[in-house]
């Protein structure tokens, strides 16, 4: 998983397969939302889902790789318009 941080990107991995993969998932969900970085479940639809895989909330198999970079890309234009929108002025 990445997450876009204001410097740059936080990436985890975890297990794709196996017995344990959801728990793997799981962590890497909650090393993202326990950073402090981590923007908070109600910015954008990436970080809900974030939010609720890292806390063992929504499907018992934690999505696969197409929800993780799905997820993934949402936090992180979510994250860029709000930048640009701070940066032009638009957003107090």
């Amino acid at each position: 998983m990445r997450y876009t941080t204001p410097d740059g990107f936080l990436v985890t991995k975890a297990l794709t397969r196996g017995p344990f993969r959801s728990d793997q998932v799981r962590a890497a969900a909650g090393r993202i939302t326990g950073s402090g970085s981590y923007r908070g479940p109600d910015f954008s639809e990436g970080e809900h889902w974030l939010h609720k895989c890292a806390n063992g909330f929504g499907p018992e198999g934690t999505g696969n790789a197409e929800s993780w970079l799905k997820a993934g890309h949402t936090q992180h234009l979510a994250f860029i318009v709000h930048q640009l929108r701070m940066n032009s002025g638009l957003l107090a």
